[in-house]
């Protein structure tokens, strides 16, 4: 299970650019996602005693397209913190859903590559 937090920068109430990523990351296969914004779906993710995977993500952090931390949980245990960055496309070349949709990807493959 991966739980996002909100996209730092992302515009409240509507939230545009967390709702993508979660809609980007929802679509993948056998990835179950929840928005850790609400207790509803806190409660759930902090109790899962398989995996779990903490991410936060910036968008144009530190001058890339996104960056991100996300930590691996393992029976409630941090098993690992990561970081990822997403590299800018030519400026002005890439919208900023654009980029969320390429974090996504991203994202969805270093899981992949690590094992998850």
């Amino acid at each position: 299970m991966v739980g996002i937090e909100r996209v730092q920068g992302d515009a409240q109430p509507g939230l545009p650019f967390t709702n993508r990523l979660l809609a980007d990351l929802a679509a993948m296969p056998n990835l179950q996602v929840v928005y850790l914004g609400t207790d509803r779906n806190a409660w759930p993710f902090a109790t899962d005693r398989a995996w779990t995977i903490r991410l936060a993500a910036w968008l144009h952090g530190g001058g890339c397209c996104m960056t991100a931390n996300y930590a691996v949980h393992v029976a409630g245990q941090i098993e690992g913190n990561y970081a990822l960055i997403t590299p800018r496309l030519v400026a002005g070349t890439e919208s900023d859903l654009g980029c969320i949709d390429r974090f996504a990807t991203d994202f969805f493959l270093a899981l992949a590559r690590q094992g998850f």
